[in-house]
């Protein structure tokens, strides 16, 4: 008796899941064109369907680029403010404002240049050291201020090269300025 009722068993599970696959096919109607679309459940048997979204990967791909150039930037301008805003170039401006070789070169009002402060180089105050340029402006022209400092286990730092280049080639040494005392 047992072996009858397999074969039948098969036989209605089969046609029963062909109904349900019969079942979860749709017939929709496109709301914009009002065409009749027939939807049927992929199987083993069916071809895999082209790829519908070639230009949301090529999307994709292209906010990924915009969004690692924009973190880039991002860090860039963090890692440079954080040069502009060390104590060492604010001790720096703070001199370079009062230095009378300065304020001949470059006029009062003595500040960075640009929108932007750019600093080239390392301002490292854990490693000890200063290695560094920048654009400096005043009311009369603007300079390249070159600083160059290192600091020794427990000392201060000890400027090496402290250099304004102005924009005519004229050189001043800032370290032989009798009126500024530089010292961080």
């Amino acid at each position: 008796m047992l072996r009858v009722f397999r074969p039948v068993a098969r036989a209605a599970l089969a046609k029963s899941q062909m109904g349900i696959h019969a079942r979860q096919a749709t017939i929709t109607i496109d709301p914009v064109t009002g065409e009749k679309v027939f939807k049927k459940p992929m199987t083993i048997n069916t071809e895999l369907p082209e790829d519908p979204r070639p230009q949301q990967r090529m999307q994709a791909i292209l906010t990924f680029l915009v969004f690692a150039a924009g973190m880039t930037v991002a860090c860039l301008g963090i890692f440079n403010y954080e040069k502009v805003s060390s104590p060492i170039m604010n001790a720096t401006m703070y001199f370079l404002r009062r230095s009378e070789h300065a304020r001949e070169l470059l006029g009062s009002k003595i500040t960075y240049d640009g929108l932007f402060p750019w600093i080239n180089g390392e301002v490292n105050t854990m490693k000890g050291m200063v290695d560094c340029s920048t654009s400096i402006c005043g009311d009369k022209s603007s300079a390249l201020m070159v600083l160059k400092a290192e600091k020794k286990a427990d000392e201060k730092f000890t400027i090496i090269q402290w250099l304004l280049i102005g924009e005519n080639g004229e050189v001043v040494d800032l370290t032989n300025d009798a009126s500024v005392d530089l010292f961080f």
